[in-house]
């Protein structure tokens, strides 16, 4: 089971599909955000506002096609985004091929909704281990800026102390001084 909230855009026009698909990613991710559109207008605002972790999508779609959200992706962003096509339309082995090759994560075949979840598993645990090491270095970045800081105030409170120190010298060479 994937423990850290993941991020989820389905990109599906057939709402039972919708329903199914989601039914199956809440088999496996314990906190999922699923964001569901199926126009090409949502998917370019969602993709900027929503910020998916993982981008699941149907090939076939109303108006336009899987490859055209694919394309986008490639033209338009600087950071990647996993899209795995979940679909009943890719038949052909070439066109499953040539998306790869463009740049998609993957493709599962709606043919068998029932065991969808056990195909997303491993994209899901990816994206989980992902997260999990940027966390890990956020935490290391924190504890070397507050290593650092605890230097920085040592040498000031050493530079503090040998300036004390020099005084007291000072001081006590005088009374010493004047002793003899």
């Amino acid at each position: 089971m994937i423990k850290s909230t993941i991020k989820i855009l389905l990109i599906e026009d057939n709402a039972a599909d919708a329903v199914l698909i989601e039914r199956q990613i809440k088999k496996i991710v314990t906190s999922p955000q699923i964001k569901c559109i199926d126009l090409y207008n949502d998917f370019i605002t969602t993709l900027k506002n929503f910020k998916p972790d993982i981008i699941l999508c149907d090939y076939r779609l109303k108006g336009y096609s899987g490859s055209d959200v694919l394309e986008y992706m490639n033209t338009n962003l600087s950071f990647y985004i996993p899209l795995v096509f979940v679909t009943g339309a890719i038949k052909d082995e070439e066109l499953a091929a040539n998306s790869i090759l463009s740049g998609a994560s993957g493709y599962i075949l709606k043919n068998n909704m029932n065991s969808l979840h056990e195909k997303l598993l491993p994209h899901f645990k990816k994206i989980e281990s992902l997260k999990n090491n940027h966390l890990i270095d956020q935490d290391l970045k924190l504890k070397i800026e507050q290593l650092q800081n605890y230097i920085n105030g040592v040498k000031n409170d050493n530079t503090i102390n040998i300036e004390s120190f020099n005084e007291m010298k000072k001081a006590f060479d005088k009374l010493k001084y004047l002793i003899n």
